[in-house]
C-alpha cells in the first residue's frame, strides 16, 4: 500500500472506532429508536443487514473465486498434465532417485521402488517438474 493509501485506512479505522465507541455507550431503548429513526422500524433495520450481509458474503466469494482462478491460470505447465506415460514417469522417478537416493522415501528404497504404481509415478513426476528438479523430454525423445 500507499502512504496514502494507509493514511486513508487509518482515518477510516479510527472514524469507525469513534462510531462503535459511540454506539456501545447506547443502552437497548437508544438503538431501538434510532432504528425506527433511520429504517422506519427494527425489522425494516434487520432486513437492511441480513442484505448487508449477504452481499459481503457474495464479494467475499467472488473476490475468492477470482482469486482462484488468477491462481489457476498462473499455474506453470510443470502443473499440467505431464505428457509422458505411466511407464516413463516411473522410469524419470525412479532415475531421479538412483542420482538422489537421499530424496527416495525410505519404504520405496526398502523395497527399490517396485512398489511404485504407474499413476503415482505420473504424481511424483509432476511434482518433480514443478519443483524444476527434472525437466521433461523434448517431444523428439
Amino acid at each position: 500500500m500507499t502512504k496514502h493509501a494507509n493514511d486513508a485506512k487509518d482515518q477510516f479505522e479510527r472514524t469507525l472506532d469513534f462510531l462503535l465507541e459511540d454506539v456501545d455507550r447506547l443502552t437497548d431503548a437508544e438503538v431501538e429508536e434510532e432504528l425506527r429513526l433511520a429504517f422506519g422500524d427494527v425489522s425494516a433495520a434487520d432486513a437492511a443487514a441480513a442484505r448487508a450481509l449477504m452481499g459481503a458474503k457474495r464479494a467475499g466469494g467472488a473476490a475468492r473465486l477470482a482469486r482462484a482462478k488468477m491462481a489457476l491460470a498462473g499455474q506453470s505447465r510443470a502443473d499440467a498434465l505431464p505428457s509422458v506415460s505411466g511407464a516413463e514417469a516411473k522410469a524419470a522417478v525412479l532415475g531421479y532417485w538412483r542420482a538422489n537416493p537421499g530424496e527416495r522415501p525410505i519404504t520405496m528404497a526398502a523395497r527399490n521402488g517396485q512398489t511404485l504404481s504407474e499413476s503415482d509415478a505420473l504424481e511424483v513426476y509432476r511434482s518433480l517438474l514443478a519443483l524444476g528438479l527434472i525437466s521433461e523430454p523434448s517431444s523428439g525423445q
